[in-house]
């Protein structure tokens, strides 16, 4: 009897074993997702992955630090996804390199600056004073026509929106336009009269809003920033969800406090 009984047991204890292997509810492994970014100011980013993540998704965020990578990296297939440029600089790489990238969404628009440590006026530069502008193309054509806006150069007209300092055609009081990559120049700011520096780039610094002028947005701007994907990828429904969560009010609400109001939400 006592033999029948503890062959009993052990069966009822391999069924609940065999259950609870066999029959367990197990979650499957979440779906990976890379996301190439730049710069330090990333909160809507983890917000992003926080609510993603309710979809079984997990969004690696890769941090680059230097513009011409993330594009490279997404070509390559080493991210999925990148955020971090305007419709000028992509234009640009993608002439330059044959990238097949497209945009899938606006982000934000984000205003390029004039800063100086040594004067808080135009009129107060001297002839022959060194300006920094960013040493890429679109940027550095950006930061030309900031400086023609505001009297200090002039430009070709026929470069439209990627002058080069070739292009100048007018530089009366021969200011030294030096170029360096953008995330340096606020390092340069103790040795020159006066540079232009990408908005995130200066929240990082911690210079945002010590600017003497501010880039003023038009509807025809091509500096607006953009989430980009492969063009295979254009319809991917992972790209789709982080679209969804970026154009809403909380994401909006994030930049604008986190960005210090230098990025304008633009959807």
């Amino acid at each position: 009897m006592k033999k029948l009984i503890s062959i009993i047991l052990s069966l009822f204890i391999l069924i609940g074993f065999s259950a609870n292997i066999f029959g367990s509810d197990k979650k499957a492994a979440p779906i990976k997702y890379t996301v190439g970014l730049n710069g330090n100011v990333l909160k809507q980013w983890d917000y992003i992955k926080a609510e993603i993540a309710k979809d079984n998704i997990e969004l690696v965020l890769v941090v680059f630090d230097s513009y011409p990578l993330p594009n490279r990296a997404l070509a390559d297939k080493e991210v999925d996804l990148n955020a971090f440029q305007h419709y000028a600089y992509l234009n640009n790489e993608i002439k330059r390199f044959g990238y097949d990238i497209i945009p899938i969404a606006d982000t934000v628009y984000a205003p390029l600056g004039l800063y100086s440590q040594k004067i808080t006026s135009f009129d107060q530069l001297k002839d022959g004073d060194k300006i920094v502008i960013p040493d890429d193309t679109t940027n550095g054509g950006r930061a030309l026509i900031l400086l023609e806006a505001n009297g200090l150069i002039e430009v070709d007209d026929a470069a439209g929106w990627v002058p080069t300092v070739k292009n100048i055609t007018k530089n009366p009081h021969n200011y030294q336009i030096v170029e360096l990559e953008a995330v340096n120049i606020p390092g340069s700011l103790p040795e020159v009269a006066l540079a232009a520096v990408n908005s995130g780039v200066a929240v990082d610094a911690g210079i945002i809003g010590k600017h003497i002028v501010l880039e003023i947005a038009s509807k025809e701007n091509p500096y607006v920033n953009v989430i980009a994907v492969r063009r295979e990828d254009k319809d991917n429904e992972i790209a789709k969800k982080i679209i969804a969560i970026y154009h809403t009010d909380e994401v909006k609400k994030i930049i604008i406090e986190q960005s210090k109001g230098s990025q304008i939400p633009v959807w």
